[in-house]
């Protein structure tokens, strides 16, 4: 054939079309795939395919539009010269059409997307196949140590390896809470990698000697159990720094992460020369990780932390975390004096004026805006700049959740507490705060599915267990209930289960055991902090209940000086001024209980506070109901039903709540509230 006939004929055939059709759309699909599959956390070698067939597919498509043609009547064989083609490129399209389908089949049906729901699958059971080339669990490193009271500095070590790479935004980092149930060298590795949903264990040993350190680590890769590297530091502990970032500098290589210049100097940060600085800095984390939620381990923490910046002012890293450990024992309730209230300031402040960039600074600062101010817009801004430094950190991503609960958020702030479970699949404080959002939305199914997983991680933990006594009772299930919690001790410092202990016996009415537990905590107010007027207003119910009208006099007048007194050192209690309220109506005071009850209000109301709003307002219900304002409390109840919070009890007002509750028994003979009792939900 004719060079010149060949090329007309090609032209003729709209092969050139086709060829030039094909190179955008091509283009196209490969530009979409860079900027959305790293997005949905797609593997990087998905990416790679994409490319291959887009490239395959061109010659295909030449051929096909040289002896094919796409008309009215459907595709034809391309035989006769004076057949007019149709739309030019057709063939290409159809071609590239036929490829997409083939990749989003792939990935919607053969190979579910990382975050789709799996039914057959819990939530710490996260598909290994799907793991993140770049994504990395730091297990606890082994001490070898001879003296075994050593065994916090080989925890320190790893978290703050831990805490430089998740600092890497290009990196999934599993945090350290999800990492620790596990042994430093476990021989299932493979089904450990599944379960935290990455692709790569970091695994490791240090033995501390004097001012010696040895350090031993290895990098592995989990789907194939083979060893990327491995290294022994034998250095001085000044020079442990130096060892945390090396090792993170190669993890980050290993796994190809980009690093922003930012994210680099972070790597080679030193946060402290002083290695007794250091050293009371480790103790603190140690504190922090034992997760408990008592008083000496809040104040133990900060003990530490406070130790470490004594011995060295500019350790700005301390500043921040002794900050966060000052607001949450003033938040816990355990010590909320001005003074307590203003170290945490002070750290945090101190914390801005060393690394105003650190992103532990902008968590400090959050902690003390949300926890000790209750300035939630600063907060919010402190807590999006943490996270923007701290990709990886559940602390930031709950934090932001949880004003976002606070103000009706409720979708964003699911989506962040889910998000955060992704990052410490088995932290039970976090797993616990995704379980406390699906219970104030009512989503009942949701929650018993997390106490089942939280139960898996920890059957015996009280929080937990007092969490899924509180799930029964709304529900109506009071001998659940009871058998969650009849293996738990009382513990009066820790309220959360505490008191759900109290309201369990009041609601099987058996009020002597209430009146013997509040008694024996009671004899010990010194670790109650500001518990002791809740405590004693509840001491004084449980004798009115139990009949002994004298005896529950005289404590409601006890309960009532001890709350005034401590509205009086800190007049933005809202917890005080609630409880007052309960013990002045109570006493029969009925307008200083609604005095009391609406300083509450205006305290925290719902335009600013939704979930402490509406419990105010709950509790104003059950005030209107014990002074005889019948009606107006009738007409709370039926709105209350329909609002997302939890209430003073700290938990969700539905219909069988105030079937058990005897807080409502000034109701009970209402047919309206008999009405509203008996409602279709639990």
């Amino acid at each position: 054939m004719d060079p010149r006939d060949f090329f007309a004929e090609l032209k003729r055939r709209h092969v050139y079309r086709v060829a030039v059709a094909y190179a955008v759309v091509g283009w196209l699909i490969i530009q979409v795939a860079t900027s959305v599959f790293p997005v949905l956390q797609i593997p990087a070698w998905t990416l790679r395919l994409v490319v291959v067939l887009v490239l395959l597919g061109f010659p295909i498509a030449l051929v096909l539009a040289w002896a094919f043609e796409l008309t009215p009547q459907g595709i034809r064989r391309s035989t006769d010269p004076e057949r007019p083609a149709s739309r030019a490129g057709g063939i290409a399209t159809l071609i590239l059409l036929g490829i997409a389908a083939a990749i989003a089949l792939w990935f919607g049906v053969g190979r579910p997307l990382p975050f789709g729901h799996d039914k057959n699958r819990t939530g710490t059971e996260t598909g290994h196949a799907g793991a993140a080339d770049k994504s990395i669990a730091v297990l606890p490193f082994a001490s070898l140590s001879e003296d075994q009271a050593n065994a916090y500095f080989a925890e320190g070590v790893q978290d703050e390896i831990l805490t430089r790479l998740a600092k890497i935004g290009d990196l999934k980092v599993i945090s350290r809470t999800s990492t620790l149930r596990y042994k430093s060298a476990p021989e299932n590795l493979l089904e450990i990698a599944k379960q935290l949903g990455v692709a790569h264990i970091l695994e490791g040993s240090v033995q501390k000697s004097g001012d010696r350190v040895r350090i031993n680590v290895q990098l592995i890769n989990a789907q194939t159990d083979s060893h990327l590297w491995a290294e022994t530091y034998d250095r001085t502990l000044t020079d442990v720094f130096a060892v945390e970032s090396e090792v993170a500098q190669r993890v980050a290589d290993s796994l190809r992460a980009t690093l922003t210049g930012i994210e680099k100097a972070t790597l080679a940060n030193k946060p402290t020369a002083n290695p007794a600085a250091y050293d009371a800095y480790l103790r603190g984390l140690a504190v922090v990780a034992s997760n408990r939620e008592t008083a000496t381990a809040f104040t133990g923490a900060a003990d530490f932390f406070d130790e470490a910046i004594r011995l060295d002012p500019k350790f700005a890293l301390g500043w921040a975390r002794a900050a966060v450990a000052h607001s949450r024992a003033y938040w816990g309730g355990y010590d909320r004096t001005p003074a307590r209230a203003e170290m945490a300031k002070k750290a945090a402040a101190k914390a801005h004026e060393l690394q105003p960039e650190l992103g532990e600074t902008f968590l400090a600062r959050g902690y003390y805006e949300y926890l000790v101010t209750r300035d939630y817009d600063a907060a919010w801004a402190a807590f999006k700049d943490a996270l923007a430094r701290l990709p990886n950190n559940s602390d930031a991503l709950v934090a932001l959740s949880l004003l976002e609960r606070r103000k009706g958020k409720w979708p964003e702030a699911v989506a962040h507490q889910e998000q955060a479970a992704q990052r410490d699949p088995q932290n039970i404080s976090v797993l616990s705060q995704l379980g406390i959002t699906y219970f104030a939305l009512k989503r009942f199914s949701e929650t018993h599915a997390m106490v089942d997983r939280l139960l898996a991680l920890a059957p015996e933990n009280p929080q937990v267990l007092a969490g899924l006594a509180r799930l029964c009772v709304v529900e109506g299930n009071l001998e659940g209930a009871e058998n969650a919690m009849r293996s738990v001790p009382p513990v009066a410092n820790n309220d959360y289960v505490f008191e759900i202990q109290i309201r369990l016996a009041l609601i099987a009415r058996r009020y002597d055991d209430a009146i013997r537990l509040l008694e024996a905590a009671l004899a010990q107010p010194g670790s109650l902090g500001a518990f002791v007027g809740q405590y004693r207003y509840l001491l004084a119910f449980s004798k009115e209940l139990g009949g002994d009208t004298a005896g529950a006099r005289a404590t409601y007048e006890a309960a009532r000086q001890e709350l005034e007194t401590q509205l009086r050192e800190r007049p933005d209690s809202a917890d005080a001024a609630i409880y007052l309220g309960f013990v002045q109506a109570a006493l029969g005071n009925k307008e200083a209980a609604l005095a009391a009850v609406q300083k509450a209000i205006d305290l925290r109301p719902t335009s600013v506070d939704v979930v402490a709003g509406s419990a105010a307002e709950e509790a104003r219900a059950r005030i209107q109901a014990r002074v005889g304002e019948t009606d107006a409390a009738l007409q709370e109840l039926r709105r209350l039903l329909t609002v997302n919070y939890v209430g003073p009890d700290q938990m969700p007002l539905t219909p069988a709540v105030l079937r058990l509750d005897p807080a409502w028994d000034p109701l009970r003979k209402d047919p309206r509230f008999q009405e509203l009792a008996e409602g279709k939900q639990p």
